[in-house]
């Protein structure tokens, strides 16, 4: 029973980090929809985008469970929020880089020649950044947020956003 109560926790916990990627996944893949001449191919699928938050939500909770990530555990907020920003935005461009390499070996080309000029292609494209800067923008709200819960903590946070406490005093978790 101990397992399932761990279980259920880590779920809940994860549920608001997935819905606050789903949805600004999903805008940034709707803006950047908007700006693609009509009858462009896209690499990826509504679908795809949502299942990508909900991989990234977890993704980024695991790692904010490593070590390395809170490099600066006694300094000021900034430098974890730095630090994280460009790791997370790291971590993007090579799965970016991964995930087209891989879709182009096994579906378009069968050139590692003509899938670096479509990496080239992609990545001069204003599209291509401005995608980017929605992920920068999302990594950037999500890591600034984190960072200032764990300082001051989660039931002061939710009462500082909502004006009262939503937690019983008998919930003390």
């Amino acid at each position: 029973m101990h397992f399932l109560q761990w279980i259920k926790k880590e779920i809940i916990s994860i549920i608001p980090a997935i819905i606050y990627f789903a949805i600004a996944f999903n805008l940034i893949y709707i803006a950047t929809g908007l700006m693609l001449a009509p009858g462009t191919k896209r690499t990826f699928s509504q679908l795809t985008v949502t299942i990508g938050a909900l991989v990234v939500g977890k993704v980024l909770l695991i790692a904010n469970s490593f070590p390395f990530i809170d490099l600066f555990p006694n300094k000021p907020l900034i430098y974890n929020i730095t630090w994280k920003f460009f790791f997370y935005n790291f971590c993007v461009i090579l799965f970016w880089i991964i995930e087209k390499t891989i879709h182009g070996c096994l579906i378009e080309h069968d050139s590692i020649g003509l899938i670096q000029r479509e990496l080239l292609r992609d990545f001069n494209s204003p599209i291509f950044w401005s995608a980017q800067i929605g992920l920068w923008m999302v990594f950037l709200v999500f890591i600034v947020f984190r960072e200032l819960m764990l300082a001051i903590g989660k039931k002061k946070t939710i009462t500082m956003l909502f004006g009262v406490s939503v937690f019983s005093s008998a919930n003390n978790n």
